[in-house]
Parts: structure tokens; C-alpha cells; sequence
């Protein structure tokens, strides 16, 4: 049984049984001491900062949705490393741009261990339809600068450049567009997203 401390620091075990209840505190707390190292491993299969951010972004949205399990694992961090080489084999199968690469993760990848349910992979499908439909009711201008930027990966001053606007006028699409997005998604019930997607930069 685990014993609960006197001061307003929490265990490890306490933080993940906070996250399994759906503490959405603790999970911003774990997500800062492991998403950096996560971004790291991911990064050297990606060799891209855009994709490496999809990743990442999917990997974390799979913990959470499979935070319930968590009371029940003996290694948490490699479940989070097992999680996480599930979602670049399944980034590099969609995606079909790098055999090689698809090759050596499946070669080192626990594919057994994949905690990937028909039930996440549903919510995720939702969560991006959500997010496709937030973009059809965009400007064709505000869907171009935001494709450019979040599927492209390219910076406000390139894509100024490419545009031939003033990048503060990049800025202020990203910044209408990102707010549409985040109000359509609290809306249709995805807070704890939101969070997630905040944490990654995504918006």
C-alpha cells in the first residue's frame, strides 16, 4: 500500500495514481520530467522536428488515453518507450517515406506490447476529424499558413517569405487559427488534449 506524504511534493507512485485517476496536474508534472527525453529518442529516428512533434504529440495523447493501465505496470518508463516506438512504426507505415527506417523499428520495436486499443485509435480519429473540420471552416489563407506551418514544419518568417506577407500577419493567422482549433476541441469535450497539445507547442 502506498504511503501518502505530509508535505505538497508527490512520490513518483502517488503522481501516477494522480494520472490514472485523471489528474490532469500530474500528468502536466510527468510530462515535463519525460518529454524531453522522449523528443530525443524519437528525434533520432525522424531526423525531422515536424515529425518528431506528431509523434510526440500522438504518444502522449496514448498515455493518457491509457492511463488507466497505469496501476498495473511494474516499469513505467518502458512502457512510455514501448508506447512511443509504437507510434513512429505506426507514423512510418502511414506515412510509407522511409522502408529503412520502418525496418529498424520494427527490428527493436515490442510490437506485443503495443497498448494501442480500437478504442484510442477511435478517439484519436475523432480528435482529428475534429480538428479537419475546425480547418474547412477556415479562410483558404488561414488553412494554407496553418498547413504550412504545423504539416510543413516551416517557421512564420519562412513563410512569410514564401507568401510575400509580413510575418506578422503569419503570426496573426497562426494565432486566429490555433484559437478556432481550441475552442472547437473544448467544445466537443477533448480539455484534456487541449492540455496535451499546449505542453507540445502544438498550438
Amino acid at each position: 500500500m502506498i504511503n501518502l506524504r505530509t508535505d505538497n511534493i508527490p512520490s513518483d507512485e502517488e503522481r501516477l495514481l494522480r494520472i490514472a485517476e485523471g489528474d490532469e496536474k500530474a500528468f502536466y508534472s510527468f510530462y515535463k520530467e519525460f518529454a524531453p527525453r522522449l523528443r530525443a529518442y524519437v528525434w533520432k529516428s525522424t531526423r525531422s522536428d515536424a515529425d518528431t512533434e506528431e509523434i510526440l504529440q500522438a504518444t502522449f495523447m496514448r498515455i493518457w488515453l491509457s492511463r488507466d493501465k497505469i496501476p498495473a505496470i511494474n516499469n513505467i518508463q518502458a512502457w512510455m518507450y514501448t508506447i512511443t516506438a509504437n507510434t513512429c512504426l505506426q507514423h512510418f507505415r502511414k506515412q510509407r517515406n522511409d522502408r529503412k527506417k520502418l525496418e529498424q523499428l520494427a527490428l527493436s520495436g515490442k510490437r506485443d506490447h503495443d497498448v494501442s486499443t480500437p478504442i484510442d485509435l477511435v478517439q484519436l480519429e475523432e480528435i482529428k476529424r475534429a480538428i479537419g473540420t475546425a480547418l474547412q471552416k477556415m479562410s483558404p489563407r488561414r488553412k494554407l499558413i496553418y498547413r504550412m506551418n504545423r504539416e510543413e514544419g516551416k517557421k512564420p518568417a519562412e513563410i512569410a517569405q514564401v507568401l510575400s506577407i509580413p510575418v506578422g500577419t503569419v503570426k496573426n493567422h497562426l494565432s486566429a487559427s490555433n484559437k478556432e482549433i481550441r475552442e472547437l476541441l473544448i467544445a466537443a469535450g477533448y480539455r484534456a488534449f487541449i492540455l496535451i497539445c499546449v505542453l507540445l507547442n502544438f498550438y
